[in-house]
């Protein structure tokens, strides 16, 4: 890779680590993963969401989508998880409005 656009991705690194939405998901990662049992309940919850959306056919996702979200309900609704989680896919979402801006950029 050459050297300007080595640069350039280190100058967007810096740029997203100034963002209200790294900030906030980072502080609230912290939160939640330095406490071992909101870290357990996080992981656990976090992980059984990703089995799910993985081995689910799509036709049967929405039902079992509000299966888990009923199932995990109290995990979710602990401020600390929540607001980890809200964090997260707020910073999700910026990243995934950069990656359109770039493909589009490139015409892809």
């Amino acid at each position: 890779m050459n050297e300007a656009l080595t640069n350039s991705i280190n100058d967007f690194i810096n740029a997203v680590k100034e963002t209200s939405e790294y900030r906030n998901y980072k502080a609230k990662r912290i939160a939640v993963m330095t406490d071992p049992e909101l870290r357990g309940k996080t992981s656990k919850l976090m992980m059984e969401h990703y089995k799910l959306l993985t081995t689910k056919p799509e036709s049967e996702l929405f039902d079992a989508e509000i299966a888990f979200f009923d199932k995990y309900e109290e995990v979710y609704n602990i401020p600390e998880i929540h607001d980890y989680i809200e964090a997260e896919i707020r910073f999700n979402k910026m990243l995934q409005n950069v990656l359109e801006q770039v493909t589009g950029g490139l015409s892809l």
